[in-house]
């Protein structure tokens, strides 16, 4: 987490510099940690570190599904941006180690017991999405932009198609975030079926 830390700290201070130097218009739409990848930055920590065990399991629930499903998102997009960055570059790499971090660490917590997901543990997991994604979408509101794809979805193509098929925008905003919520539910059975399948293996193992 602390790797992942400084090298996407580095990246964004790289593009503010960058910004201030050539004297760029600001985007508030790409130049701030809010998209669903980039709360991995500041929910690691408090799963990590936590003692309260109520929010630590809120929040692993969140990092185990929903931002998980952030870094599968994040990694595609990498992928894409491999058009215009070379993997050997700093933006290719970082892009890249970054978003494997975000998937490999919730599925680390989940094989190693750190985290053992229980079934009503979906609801904390989603009070801590709302607790993120309420802020996130009243900043998107005030300088119309699409960080955690609540706005209108055109941060990215697929969900930039879909949204466009939608009669009025709060429209897509609630689409968007009953698919956060059935992705919650997929990931949350998904994580329990793991750590079941873990404590099978280990119980035989030890026979």
């Amino acid at each position: 987490w602390a790797f992942a830390l400084v090298m996407d700290i580095f990246r964004w201070s790289i593009g503010w510099i960058d910004t201030a130097v050539t004297g760029s218009e600001f985007s508030f739409g790409a130049a701030l940690p809010l998209h669903t990848c980039s709360t991995f930055m500041y929910t690691a920590p408090i799963a990590i570190f936590s003692k309260n065990e109520k929010i630590k399991t809120a929040v692993c629930n969140y990092l185990c599904t929903i931002n998980l499903f952030g870094g599968i998102v994040g990694m595609y997009v990498a992928t894409a941006m491999m058009s215009h960055y070379s993997m050997a570059s700093f933006y290719g790499a970082e892009h890249m180690i970054y978003h494997a971090i975000v998937i490999i660490l919730p599925l680390i917590m989940l094989v190693t017991g750190f985290y053992k997901p229980k079934k009503h543990d979906m609801w904390l997991g989603l009070l801590t999405f709302a607790l993120i994604a309420i802020p996130t979408f009243i900043f998107d509101c005030i300088f119309a932009v699409d960080y955690m794809y609540i706005y209108d979805g055109s941060t990215l193509e697929p969900f930039k198609a879909l949204a466009a098929i939608m009669p009025h925008r709060l429209l897509w905003t609630l689409v968007a975030i009953a698919g956060y919520i059935g992705i919650s539910a997929i990931f949350q059975f998904s994580a329990i079926g793991i750590r079941v399948l873990h404590d099978k293996i280990k119980g035989n193992s030890s026979k």
